[in-house]
């Protein structure tokens, strides 16, 4: 797994947030506010890392205005894997969809869980 691919993939969501949050609706994407692991941003990088086959099979991405940073479990805890710093519109794009810009990017957490809403 390598930064740059997952960086390159972040540039190309768009130059704004604007473009951004219309590039996430294009791919169906959807996500939590306020939920590090659960943002779009966070579900893109995740798809990334399913597509690059990497044979990491347990991890988690965290999200936040500044930063993106992938956690592997390939034993028995887990392990900072990368740490890669946000382009600017990512993080205001993180900033706007935390503050409720995008709502129809929204969905609840019991969305995830598999329950009822």
């Amino acid at each position: 797994m390598r930064a740059e691919s997952i960086l390159q993939e972040l540039c190309q969501l768009g130059k704004t947030p604007d473009e951004i949050a219309a590039e996430l609706r294009r791919r169906a994407i959807k996500g939590t506010r306020s939920q590090k692991y659960l943002c779009p941003i966070a579900i893109v990088v995740s798809r990334k890392i399913q597509r690059m086959k990497t044979g990491i099979f347990r991890y988690t991405v965290f999200v936040d205005r500044m930063s993106t940073q992938i956690f592997t479990n390939e034993t028995t805890s887990w392990k900072l894997k990368l740490h890669i710093e946000n382009p600017q519109p990512i993080g205001d794009f993180v900033n706007w969809f935390d503050g409720g810009r995008y709502i129809d990017l929204e969905v609840t957490l019991e969305h995830f869980l598999g329950a009822n809403e």
